[in-house]
């Protein structure tokens, strides 16, 4: 399979948007796509009855969707511990064709990075913050690199870091010279006793196999270490350099990034910095791989279905970032814009499902039974069992022959998905509030409709108060211009309004002939589509009152 597309339905879901982005990424992997359904928020009750009839679990939550570092590709880091040797280090990043290290302690978690530069540059230049690495540097790592035998190890040794090569003619001077030195010399007896006895903190016998048992003692006594190697004076030089430990010339300050840390977001920050490489972080600090500039300007972002909705307002955080590839929806065409042609299929029925359901037919692929089931609870839950004025023939043909495939009775199943989306009492009134919240753009009014549905009035009455407190408090904070609930009774008979924001003027025009007063609410007799009657008639008088009180 290639990279995955998600497929999502609006924010605070309902069972439409639930079930449309699982039968259509069902639909999807049925035809050899990497398909997978997600959901933005929580399912609600009805929903839940649904998924639960059909032992179809909920698609997992995601809040956004844009590329994060664990989406796309980059290097994998080569690593060496802290007391490694800079002649180590070298030969790694050799044979990986890398220019850069990781220094990791024994979990892998990172500690530093080294580049070829920081090392070569350590080897070849003559400075005083060389001599004091090499000061530090244990003497094992001197015998290691030089593959000879440590003989003499004090405690403490009084290197100073700086080196001498000490031929047979320089040892005949007694100079201090040689004083707390690491001091290479031939494998002459007369000349290692020299060295030693000038003050040598490290003596270092080059072409020599085999220690000579007086020079042993004779360390011991001084508190001088020895060590014994078949490389020549030369060759020791050389390499005593590079025995250096990585984790004394590596880089400390470093920018790091987390395996989930979002790629726009890295962008800005490596803008800003100039490393050629950024390690890459798990939720356990362990070290993953390593970036670069070049794996983020190469990504291709997330690929992106929506269904039942078609607006930014209502959809994933990061839809703008990602790559939309499909629309299928049954609301009216909000201000969403694509980088890139899309296939667009927007139809007037009452219920997104439906026109999944006819995809599925349409492609010559057989609905599963628990997919048809899910697919006819949806229906029945947008059209309030065909009780809703966006309900069409369509829908109610396509919800019969679901069932059928389903093996469901439709009529007893719809009443329990009713009595499932009618109940409230157990709800918080956050919960009734963001049950089916949607914004919208009216006009130059920021809208926020909310819609629930109920058995009768009974079950709202006790709420008022509470309800239109929180309604205040949301439009306040959010600066929406008009925030309503609308609460539908499932008989059909009409849907229950309350309200708050700055903009109320326009919900006056927009429902003064139709409604009245019940109980503190503004009941609209028949009503019951927030898509095909609120929003119309919001958009009317919004575009009227623009009209005659233009800015």
């Amino acid at each position: 399979m290639g990279s995955a597309v998600y497929i999502t339905g609006h924010k605070n879901p309902d069972t439409d948007s639930i079930c449309s982005a699982i039968a259509y990424a069902q639909l999807k992997q049925m035809q050899g796509e990497n398909a997978i359904g997600i959901r933005i928020g929580e399912i609600n009750n009805e929903t839940k009855f649904v998924l639960d009839y059909f032992h179809e679990d909920a698609p997992p939550l995601v809040y956004d969707i844009r590329t994060r570092i664990r989406d796309i590709e980059f290097d994998d880091a080569v690593t060496i511990s802290a007391d490694g040797m800079l002649y180590e280090a070298i030969k790694i990043m050799r044979n990986h064709k890398k220019k850069v290290i990781a220094v990791v302690n024994e979990e892998n978690n990172l500690l530093g990075m080294a580049t070829i530069s920081d090392i070569t540059n350590t080897i070849v230049n003559e400075t005083k913050e060389k001599d004091d690495l090499i000061r530090q540097t244990p003497l094992v790592n001197f015998a290691k690199i030089l593959k000879g035998r440590l003989l003499v190890d004090p405690l403490k040794t009084h290197m100073n870091g700086r080196i001498f090569i000490a031929s047979s003619l320089a040892m005949e001077k007694d100079s201090k010279e040689y004083e707390d030195r690491v001091v290479i010399t031939s494998a002459r007896r007369e000349t290692q006793l020299r060295a030693i006895s000038s003050g040598a903190a490290v003596v270092i016998a080059t072409r020599q196999e085999y220690p000579i048992p007086e020079v042993v003692e004779f360390a011991k006594k001084k508190g001088c270490g020895y060590i014994v190697t078949h490389k020549d004076m030369y060759q020791t030089s050389q390499l005593v350099q590079q025995a250096i430990p990585v984790g004394l010339i590596m880089t400390q300050q470093l920018v790091a990034f987390r395996f989930d840390d979002y790629v726009e977001d890295v962008k800005i920050t490596i803008n800003r910095s100039r490393f050629r490489s950024y390690p890459v972080l798990d939720q356990r600090n362990h070290l993953v791989g390593l970036i670069s500039r070049y794996h983020l300007f190469k990504h291709s972002n997330r690929k992106l279905i929506l269904v039942d909705h078609n607006e930014m307002e209502q959809s994933i955080m990061g839809a703008a970032q990602a790559e939309i590839v499909e629309i299928i929806d049954h609301h009216r065409i909000g201000g969403i814009k694509t980088t890139s042609p899309v296939m667009f299929r927007n139809e007037l029925v009452g219920c997104c499902c439906t026109v999944i359901a006819k995809i599925y037919q349409e492609c010559g692929i057989t609905i599963p039974p628990s997919t048809a089931g899910l697919l006819t609870g949806a229906i029945i839950s947008d059209t309030l069992y065909f009780n809703s004025p966006t309900c069409t023939p369509t829908d109610i043909e396509t919800a019969k022959r679901l069932a059928e495939i389903a093996g469901i009775n439709l009529d007893e199943f719809a009443l329990q998905v009713m009595a499932a989306s009618a109940t409230i009492k157990e709800k918080t009134i956050e919960e009734i509030v963001y049950n089916d919240l949607k914004i919208f753009e009216i006009e130059k009014y920021k809208v926020a409709l909310g819609q629930i549905n109920i058995m009768s009035q009974d079950d709202i009455i006790p709420i008022r108060e509470q309800v239109k407190e929180y309604l205040d408090n949301l439009a306040h904070s959010n600066s929406f211009g008009i925030c309503m609930m609308i609460f539908s009774v499932v008989d059909g008979s009409g849907s229950y309004l309350l309200y708050s924001g700055s903009d109320l003027y326009i919900v006056d025009a927009a429902f003064a002939d139709l409604g009245e007063n019940r109980n503190g609410y503004l009941f609209l007799k028949e009503v019951m589509s927030r898509k095909k009657q609120i929003v119309p008639l919001l958009s009317d008088a919004a575009r009227n009152y623009n009209s005659n009180y233009p800015m």
